[in-house]
């Protein structure tokens, strides 16, 4: 709880959760949906890369560990 209401966070926008608030006019609209997707897009590029580098450090770690 944030300044009397729920903390909205990415994750949010991604499983579609929304909460009510001041309607928007349509150029406002428009331009919240047009951020909305980019920062979706980018959240899940970031996201795959990690899961690459995840995977190659988990490699790397085995690899030191079964060394010893």
């Amino acid at each position: 709880m944030m300044f009397g209401r729920d903390l909205r966070g990415p994750l949010d926008l991604l499983i579609g959760e929304t909460t009510e608030g001041p309607r928007s006019t349509t150029v406002d609209h428009g331009l919240i949906q047009e951020y909305k997707r980019k920062l979706i897009n980018n959240l899940r590029c970031a996201y795959n890369v990690i899961q690459e580098h995840a995977e190659i450090e988990k490699i790397k770690q085995k690899e030191k560990y079964d060394q010893h």
